[in-house]
C-alpha cells in the first residue's frame, strides 16, 4: 500500500524460498464500466512475459508459450506502474465480426488477448456522449436546446446543441449523475454529437468570445476537422471548454473523484482562452505526433491541462502496419498522457501487428519496439520470418507518409501501386515456402487471404481511374467488373475479417457505373396507382400456390402504398417476401418499346403479368434497393384491357418493399 502503483500496477519480488506476485488490486469486471483494476492479474502476466510467453494475436495461432522442462526465476525486484492508467484498443470490428454477440469465440479471444497484453479500460469513458445525454429526439418538443445555424434550431445529424443553454447544462448534469451513479466511474465523458455545425446564438457567441480563427490551408485546418479557405470561425473551443468545465464544477459536489473528460481538439475551430479545471480531462483525436500542426496543438493544450487522453485509429477502413506506432504513443505519454483509446475499425492480420505493439507501448513507454519486432518475425513466423518482415516493412515503406497526414483513410494511397501489391504478394508466397510449422503456415495463409482482397482492391481503384481517364463502355464494364469482383471477395471474407466498412464504396462504384436505365428518358404511358394489394409471405410459399395467377384468392391481401417502405404501414417490422398485385389497363402505342419503371424496390422483385413470369432483378441486392429498374413488358400484355401484374419482392435487412412510384414509359 505504501508504493504508487495506481489502479493496476504490479509487484513481482522474490524472498527466500518465496515469490511474490501480486498488485495494489485483484480486478474486477463491471457490466458498465467493463475490466478494470487488474493489478495482480497483470502481474502474472508480467511474469509468464518473462517467462517467455507471447500474445501477439488473439486466438490460439496468436500464442508463443515456450516449452520447458524445469522453470527457473532469478532474483526478482519489479514495482510497475503502467505509463497510462487507462489503455482501450477497441473491440467493436471484432464484436462485429462475431455477430455482436459477446460469447462468440473471435470476441472472447480478443478480450482474453487484451487482458493477456495487460490492457484495461480502467473505468474510462469515451464517446460521443451528448447523443444519450442529451439525445435528439428532445428536439421537436425543446428545439432552443440545439444549435442555432442561419437562423433556425437544427437538431439534424451535422449539428451540435446550445452550449449556453441554462436547461440545456442542467438536463445533461442531471443524466450524468444518473450514469455516475451506474458506476463506477473514473473519468466520463462529455462530448459533442460527431457533427460540425456550431451553434451562432448570442449567448453562445459571447461564451466564445472575440477572438477568431482563419484556417488558410490544409495543413492548418486538418487537426480541427475545417475545410481550409478564408472562412473566419468564432472561437467555438472556448465556449465548449466553459460549458464542460460548468459540467464538472457541478460533477465535483456529488462524484469529487470522478474527473470529466471530452473530444478538446476534434473538429471544433479555434483554442480556449479558458483553462480546463483540474477535474476536466481534455482529449487529443487523431493520434498523429508526425503531423506537425497536430503536434503544435497538442503542445499548447499540454500547459494548460494537468491531464491530457488520446484517441486514434488504428485503421480506418483500411489496415496499415503502422510499425512506429509505439513511438507515437511514447511522445503522446510525454505530453501528460494519462489515457489512450485505439479505434479498431477493421480487423485483420495487418492491425494485429500494431495493435501488439501499442500493446507494449501503452504498459511501458521504454519498450524498444525494434525489438519487439524482431521477435515478433522469429518467433512467430520461424524459418519464414525474413519473408514476413519484408512482407510487413514494404508495406510500412509505402504507406507511413500517408499517416504522416491523417489517421483515417479510406483508400490506400498512391503510393500503394500494382508494382508494390506484386512485390508483397511474392514475400508471402517465399513465406509459405519456406514455414514447416502448420501453425506458421495457418498464419501465413491468413495473410495471402487478407492480401488477395487488397490485390482486388487496388486493381478496381486503377480499373475506376482509367474509366474516368476514358468512359467507354468497354473501361466501364471493366471497372464494375473489378468493383464487384472485390465488393465480393470482402463479402467472402466477413467470417476471418471484418472489413465490411470499406465495401460500401465498391458498392457506390457499382451503382455509378450501372448504365442508367433507358426507360427513365422515354415518356410516360401510365402512371401506376399508389395503392395495390399486398401480403406477406413469410414462408415463401406464394410461388407454389401462384398467387400470381389472376384467379387469386384476394381475401388475404390489403391494401398498400408504393410510395413507402411496408415498414412504414400497416405491415411493420418484417424481413422476407412479400406480394403486390394490381389490375390496370395499359393503352395501346406506337412506341417500338415498352418498359414498367420502378422507382425503387428494397431488393429484389420478380414481375408476372397475366400469370405469365416476365423477368426479374438484376444485381447485388445491396447496389439496387434505392436505384430506378426497369423490365421490358413490349408484347407481354393485352393493351386496352384489364390486366394483372403480380410483383413478388424479397427483403433481406432493414426496409422492404416498393417503395418509389411505378410507371409504364416507352422509347423509339
Amino acid at each position: 500500500d505504501e508504493l504508487d502503483l495506481g489502479p493496476d500496477g504490479i509487484v513481482l519480488r522474490s524472498l527466500p524460498c518465496k515469490l511474490i506476485i501480486t498488485g495494489q488490486n485483484d480486478g474486477y469486471v463491471s457490466p458498465h464500466s467493463g475490466r478494470a483494476d487488474c493489478g495482480t492479474p497483470n502481474a502474472v502476466y508480467t511474469l509468464l512475459d518473462l517467462l517467455g510467453c507471447r500474445w501477439y494475436m488473439p486466438g490460439e495461432d496468436g500464442e508463443y508459450v515456450p516449452a520447458r522442462r524445469t522453470i527457473t526465476i532469478d532474483a526478482l525486484d519489479i514495482v510497475h506502474k503502467p505509463a497510462f492508467e487507462s489503455r482501450l484498443i477497441g473491440r467493436g470490428a471484432v464484436w462485429r465480426l462475431g455477430g455482436e454477440d459477446p460469447q462468440s469465440k473471435v470476441y472472447r479471444d480478443y478480450m482474453r488477448w487484451l487482458a493477456r497484453n495487460r490492457e484495461g479500460r480502467n473505468a474510462y469513458h469515451n464517446g460521443h456522449t451528448l447523443r444519450h445525454l442529451l439525445p435528439r429526439s428532445l428536439g421537436p418538443a425543446h428545439p432552443e436546446y440545439f444549435a442555432l445555424v442561419d437562423g433556425r434550431r437544427r437538431y439534424d445529424h451535422e449539428s451540435n446543441i446550445c452550449t449556453s443553454n441554462a436547461e440545456v447544462i442542467d438536463r445533461v448534469t442531471a443524466s450524468l449523475v444518473g450514469e455516475l451513479n451506474k458506476g463506477p466511474w473514473r473519468s466520463y465523458a462529455v462530448s459533442h454529437y460527431d457533427a460540425w455545425l456550431w451553434c451562432a446564438c448570442d449567448e453562445c457567441l459571447r461564451q466564445y468570445g472575440d477572438k477568431t480563427f482563419v484556417y488558410r490551408d490544409q495543413a492548418e485546418a486538418r487537426p480541427v476537422a475545417q475545410t481550409p479557405g478564408d472562412t473566419v470561425h468564432p472561437n467555438v473551443a472556448n465556449g465548449t471548454l466553459k460549458f464542460v468545465n460548468t459540467i464538472a464544477e457541478r460533477i465535483e459536489k456529488t462524484h469529487p473523484d470522478t474527473t470529466i473528460n471530452y473530444y478538446a481538439l476534434y473538429n471544433m475551430p479555434g483554442f480556449p482562452e479558458a483553462t480546463p479545471r483540474d477535474n476536466v480531462v481534455p482529449m487529443m483525436c487523431h493520434i498523429n505526433p508526425r503531423d506537425a500542426a497536430w503536434r503544435r496543438q497538442v503542445d499548447d493544450w499540454a500547459p494548460i491541462s494537468r491531464r491530457l487522453m488520446y484517441y486514434g485509429y488504428m485503421g480506418y477502413r483500411i489496415a496499415f502496419p503502422k510499425l512506429n506506432m509505439a513511438e507515437d504513443i511514447t511522445w503522446c505519454h510525454g505530453r501528460r498522457g494519462i489515457g489512450m483509446y485505439l479505434e479498431v475499425d477493421e480487423y485483420s492480420p495487418i492491425n494485429t501487428v500494431p495493435l501488439y505493439l501499442a500493446a507494449r507501448a501503452m504498459w511501458d513507454t521504454q519498450t524498444d519496439a525494434q525489438a519487439v519486432l524482431d521477435e515478433f518475425y522469429r518467433r512467430h513466423y520461424g524459418r519464414a520470418s525474413a519473408a514476413v518482415r519484408r512482407f510487413f516493412e514494404a508495406f510500412h515503406a509505402a504507406t507511413v507518409e500517408a499517416l504522416r497526414e491523417s489517421d483515417t483513410h479510406a483508400d490506400y494511397p498512391e503510393q500503394v501501386t500494382r508494382d508494390l501489391v506484386a512485390e508483397c504478394r511474392c514475400r508471402l508466397e517465399e513465406a509459405m515456402a519456406r514455414a514447416e510449422r502448420a501453425v506458421v503456415k495457418r498464419r501465413i495463409e491468413s495473410l495471402r487471404r487478407y492480401w488477395r482482397i487488397v490485390d482486388l482492391e487496388i486493381a478496381a481503384r486503377d480499373a475506376m481511374a482509367a474509366w474516368k481517364a476514358d468512359p467507354s463502355d468497354a473501361n466501364r464494364n471493366a471497372a464494375r467488373a473489378a468493383a464487384a469482383s472485390t465488393s465480393d471477395a470482402i463479402q467472402a471474407a466477413a467470417g476471418e475479417f471484418y472489413m465490411q466498412a470499406r465495401s460500401s464504396r465498391f458498392r457506390r462504384w457499382r451503382r455509378a457505373l450501372t448504365p442508367r436505365p433507358v426507360a427513365l428518358d422515354g415518356p410516360v404511358l401510365l402512371d401506376l396507382p399508389l395503392r395495390w394489394l399486398f401480403r406477406t409471405d413469410p414462408g415463401n410459399i406464394g410461388e407454389s400456390m401462384r398467387w400470381f395467377e389472376p384467379a387469386t384468392d384476394l381475401a388475404a391481401f390489403r391494401s398498400i402504398a408504393t410510395g413507402s417502405h411496408w415498414e412504414a404501414q400497416w405491415v411493420g417490422p418484417y424481413d422476407g417476401y412479400g406480394w403486390y398485385l394490381v389490375d390496370i389497363e395499359i393503352p395501346a402505342t406506337d412506341a417500338a418499346h415498352v418498359w414498367l419503371l420502378f422507382g425503387a424496390v428494397d431488393e429484389t422483385w420478380k414481375l408476372w403479368i397475366d400469370g405469365r413470369y416476365i423477368g426479374a432483378s438484376t444485381g447485388d441486392p445491396g447496389d439496387i434497393w434505392n436505384q430506378p429498374a426497369a423490365i421490358e413488358i413490349t408484347g407481354r400484355y393485352r393493351p386496352g384491357t384489364m390486366v394483372r401484374l403480380a410483383v413478388k419482392v424479397h427483403d433481406s435487412r432493414g426496409a422492404g418493399g416498393v417503395w418509389k412510384p411505378v410507371k409504364i414509359t416507352t422509347t423509339p
